[in-house]
């Protein structure tokens, strides 16, 4: 599984999701609070990248890998 932590807006609050590993690199992904969200994929050698379609001045902070 993977725990990503991001920041939607850069006065928030770290949010944070867990994704499965057998699905993590299938789709792109979204962190989000009530107004703002950021878009992110994971590819198949962990790496996560924040893409397009974010809203705020938020970012992910942190992604961790666990077994």
């Amino acid at each position: 599984a993977y725990i990503v932590i991001g920041q939607p807006t850069s006065g928030g609050y770290g949010t944070t999701a867990i994704i499965p590993a057998a699905i993590a690199t299938t789709r792109q992904w979204q962190i989000a609070d009530e107004t703002n969200y950021i878009n992110f994929r994971i590819s198949a050698d962990g790496t996560v990248t924040q893409t397009g379609g974010s809203s705020g001045s938020g970012s992910i902070i942190d992604a961790y890998s666990i077994r």
